[in-house]
C-alpha cells in the first residue's frame, strides 16, 4: 500500500499541454513556473504566502495583473498599486469566502504556504477551484 505522499508524488507527473512555460520571480525561493498563453488572459492573481521575497508578485503586477496577496504575517515589501494585501491566515474556508463573489474564470493562483496546501486544495469548493486557469504551487514535504 502506498503512502499518502507516495500517491501524491505519483499524481504530480508533468504533462506537455502545448503551452509555452515561463518562470516568474527570482531564481531562489519565491519563483514559479507558469504558462504564458493562459497568463495573457488573466487579470487577477491570488498569491497565498508572501514571505520575504515576492519577486513573482512584483513581476506580475508590473505586467498589469491585480495581485490579491494573503499571508498571516505583516507585509514588509515595497508597495505596488496593483497589490491587494490581506493579513490573514488562509484556510480553505477563508479562501472560499474570498472567492465566492469572484466571477472571473481565468485566475492564476501562486501558493507557497509551508504545508497549508494539504488543507486548502482538497477542501476548496469545486466551483471556486474551477475559477483558476492555472495553479502553481511550491509543494512541501514530499
Amino acid at each position: 500500500m502506498k503512502t499518502y505522499y507516495g500517491k501524491l508524488k505519483e499524481l504530480l507527473t508533468p504533462y506537455d499541454l502545448g503551452f509555452t512555460k515561463m518562470r516568474i520571480g527570482p531564481s531562489c525561493d519565491g519563483g514559479y513556473v507558469i504558462y504564458q498563453e493562459p497568463l495573457s488572459k488573466t487579470n487577477s492573481v491570488y498569491s497565498l504566502g508572501i514571505g520575504p521575497v515576492c519577486g513573482s508578485d512584483f513581476q506580475l503586477a508590473q505586467m498589469g495583473k491585480i495581485i490579491h496577496m494573503y499571508d498571516a504575517e505583516p507585509f514588509y515589501h515595497n508597495e505596488h498599486p496593483n497589490y491587494r494585501f490581506k493579513q490573514i491566515y488562509v484556510t480553505s474556508e477563508v479562501f472560499d469566502d474570498e472567492l465566492d463573489s469572484v466571477n472571473d474564470t481565468n485566475l492564476l493562483m501562486c501558493m507557497d504556504i509551508e504545508g497549508g496546501e494539504y488543507e486548502i486544495l482538497p477542501n476548496i469548493k469545486e466551483e471556486n477551484l474551477l475559477k483558476f486557469s492555472q495553479i502553481s504551487i511550491e509543494i512541501h514535504w514530499i
